[in-house]
């Protein structure tokens, strides 16, 4: 269009062009940078809910493993105490067993600190069998730990968790882990009952 225009003309069109163009990229405004997320969010949320009402909080922590990126953030969970100081619910301990077996990290388990040593062992055994059937992995089963410092074969503990293992995954097989015949027999009945009914649900 500047073509018909004298060359002092065109070149002030021109110039008055440049200083427009150079106006509306001035009035451009920076996007702010995006706040960084909140990664204590999920247990502010839980400790909210444990003021307004202990059962929903429960849940809360039960549903926390996918929102957590570490199990260190349980540290934060509000732990309710009853009058004489004793803990009603550990709800760290819980939140450390859901975050393990969300991440199948078996090797999270041993943080778990309760209040009394038969508490921690509990937990950190529930915490182990957890990620066990998560992982699909007997072999974790080893870890769980008796009363008397006992760990693997040879334990009510590691039969309970193979029993649990097997009978959750409906993998009969596992039950030969088991040393009672009785709890064998058990165990190989309600795997495969369990796993007929998988069966179905997935053709359902």
């Amino acid at each position: 269009m500047f073509k018909r225009l004298p060359p002092l003309v065109k070149m002030i069109s021109i110039l008055a062009l440049l200083i427009m163009l150079a106006m509306l990229a001035g009035c451009k405004k920076e996007q702010p940078n995006p706040e960084p997320a909140d990664l204590y969010a999920p247990v502010k949320e839980c400790n909210l809910l444990f003021k307004e009402n202990i059962a929903q909080g429960f849940d809360c922590v039960m549903a926390i493993g996918p929102k957590l990126v570490d199990f260190g953030f349980c540290n934060q969970l509000d732990n309710p105490y009853n009058e004489t100081g004793n803990l009603t619910e550990d709800f760290k301990s819980l939140c450390i067993i859901k975050v393990a077996t969300y991440q199948k990290k078996e090797e999270f388990c041993p943080y778990i600190q309760s209040d009394t040593p038969e508490k921690t062992r509990s937990y950190r055994n529930t915490c182990v069998q957890d990620v066990a059937i998560a992982k699909q992995d007997n072999q974790i089963c080893s870890l769980v730990q008796s009363s008397d410092g006992k760990t693997g074969k040879g334990t009510n503990e590691y039969d309970f968790c193979i029993f649990k293992f097997a009978t959750e995954l409906g993998d009969s097989n596992s039950c030969n882990e088991l040393q009672n015949t009785l709890m064998q027999g058990m165990c190989i009945n309600y795997a495969k009952e369990n796993n007929a009914s998988n069966a179905i649900n997935q053709t359902a």
